[in-house]
């Protein structure tokens, strides 16, 4: 079985990653993230609870589109079909925006990490 987790260093991602990792009979999971360093120790977690797992971290960051393009091109360069994705990057802000990619993607920025949503500031609401 061969999975993909993105934002599954932290909250529920981590904790179903953890789960995945545990009850997975012998995974390939790649798990996307912002820093492979601060994900050291989880991937020897993931290792222990599953000896027979390979267990493959990606750093990148996600919340630009370019970003997201090449993990996808880097995946499939070694797999010829993925069995599960768990997309939960990110968090919910009620500040509003406080930054914007190059995309023009909203990035609010925290100590735990960053989310992206659509930049609707020149769209008029729906009525």
């Amino acid at each position: 079985m061969v999975a993909v987790f993105v934002g599954a260093t932290s909250g529920i991602g981590l904790s179903t990653l953890k789960q995945f990792a545990k009850y997975s009979n012998a995974p390939k999971v790649y798990v996307v993230g912002r820093s492979k360093q601060s994900a050291t120790p989880l991937l020897h977690e993931l290792e222990v609870l599953n000896p027979k797992g390979i267990f493959i971290f990606v750093e990148t960051e996600i919340s630009l589109i370019k970003n997201v393009d090449a993990v996808c091109e880097e995946i499939k360069t070694s797999e010829q079909m993925l069995d599960l994705v768990f997309l939960s990057p990110g968090f919910l802000s009620v500040e509003g925006r406080k930054d914007k990619s190059p995309e023009y993607l909203r990035v609010n920025s925290t100590s735990s990490g960053q989310a992206a949503s659509k930049d609707l500031s020149h769209e008029q609401p729906n009525r």
